[in-house]
């Protein structure tokens, strides 16, 4: 009945809550995918690697393949250019599967070659802060000589973890003089499911165990690597100092260092066990964890502060940004996750700057396959997979209007 001498008002459409039509939306991301040749290369390259992983060493095979995919991109780029990405991602297959598998070639001067001596003298640069480990400390390596006698004679090339006396007091780029050192490779699991020390030291290029019972520092590396890793300790080492100084209270080394760990994780300042279990058990132990949201928060803050946006920055709000973002990697260290933000915040910074479109889905396989060509062991890292995996599935099942 009409009441008011107007048109009765029409109902209210329900909303449409169905969700979104997963299979048309794949049938899309495939159609553009041939508008993704940089991606389709990034795919390839981890493929490659996979391949290598996955088989026994075929340097030949990979070798062959990466020769005959560029030979026929030169020959196709001059006739048919349409087609010269096919022949491109199997060269780029074959360069994938060539650098993964001269990752886990042992050098004939490896230190792991002369396991099970003893009384050995190294000499060796230490390329890590030492940790505590019990009576001892525990220190990692870069290993340049070795022989007997008080005297390395002989060239040797590795990286080792030694156990050293907890008297000894070492920093990052000193050269060490490693006295009565027993050499040994890292233990094998003893069953199948148990955890693979041995592969897990293998993919940060640790082949050996020493122990050494007398440690002399004989002098200090200078070289920029490792005058960058040093820069980064100190300062790492002056804001947990700032930060537990500030902090008011009795227990506030504790509360600095809980502070410290969630905004830079764990790695830079240890929290003990007992608190770290709590954590776990609340569900809550990646708020103690370095990932990609400092990354992110930072630059954000950064570049809204400065008055700018991803979408019209200028030059030196970008390098502001990109300072403090360095800073920061300085500070927490290069995890997956965290070289997984930089590279990614890398291009989103090229893109603003040279007003070019970002896709993200090229930024993810651009950074992955950066952090592969550096070091393609992380390809076997449960941090790089899951950082990966994480960030792809944020990215494809969550609505664009949400992000």
């Amino acid at each position: 009945m009409d009441t008011g001498g107007g048109p009765a008002p029409m109902p209210e459409r329900p909303a449409d809550t169905r969700p979104p039509d997963l299979s048309a939306a794949a049938r899309e991301w495939l159609r553009d995918l041939p508008r993704r040749p940089l991606l389709l290369c990034c795919v390839a390259l981890t493929a490659g690697m996979m391949l290598a992983h996955a088989a026994p060493p075929r340097t030949l095979i990979f070798a062959a393949l990466a020769l005959a995919g560029a030979g026929a991109t030169a020959i196709l780029a001059l006739v048919a250019p349409r087609v010269v990405l096919a022949p491109t991602l199997v060269c780029v297959l074959g360069v994938g599967g060539l650098l993964f598998q001269r990752s886990t070639v042992v050098g004939p001067l490896d230190l792991s070659r002369i396991a099970g001596t003893e009384h050995r003298t190294i000499l060796a640069t230490v390329i890590a802060p030492p940790e505590e480990d019990g009576w001892n400390r525990r220190v990692r390596v870069q290993v340049e000589g070795v022989g007997a006698g008080g005297r390395a004679t002989a060239r040797a090339t590795g990286r080792a973890e030694v156990r050293i006396p907890r008297k000894a007091q070492l920093s990052v780029g000193d050269r060490v003089l490693l006295t009565e050192a027993s050499v040994a490779l890292p233990p094998a699991p003893e069953e199948p499911s148990a955890f693979d020390y041995r592969a897990w030291l293998a993919r940060q290029g640790v082949r050996s165990l020493v122990r050494a019972r007398g440690v002399e520092v004989v002098g200090r590396d200078a070289s920029p690597r490792v005058r960058l890793t040093r820069f980064g300790t100190g300062l790492r080492e002056r804001v947990v100092g700032s930060i537990e100084a500030a902090m008011p209270g009795a227990d506030r080394a504790l509360y600095s260092r809980l502070l410290v760990g969630m905004v830079y994780g764990l790695e830079v300042a240890p929290l003990p066990e007992e608190i770290v279990e709590q954590f776990r058990r609340a569900g809550t132990v990646h708020l103690l964890v370095v990932s990609g949201a400092q990354i992110s928060m930072l630059a954000i803050a950064i570049i809204g502060l400065t008055g700018g946006s991803f979408r019209r920055m200028r030059w030196w709000q970008a390098a502001l940004t990109a300072l403090g973002v360095l800073v920061l990697v300085a500070i927490v260290g290069m995890e997956a996750s965290v070289g997984r933000a930089v590279a990614m915040f890398a291009l989103v910074l090229l893109a603003a700057l040279t007003a070019r479109d970002y896709d993200v889905y090229t930024a993810l396989g651009v950074a992955a396959a950066l952090i592969l060509v550096l070091d393609p062991q992380a390809l076997l890292s449960l941090s790089f997979q899951l950082t990966f995996a994480a960030t792809l599935g944020v990215v494809a099942f969550i609505p664009r209007d949400v992000l």
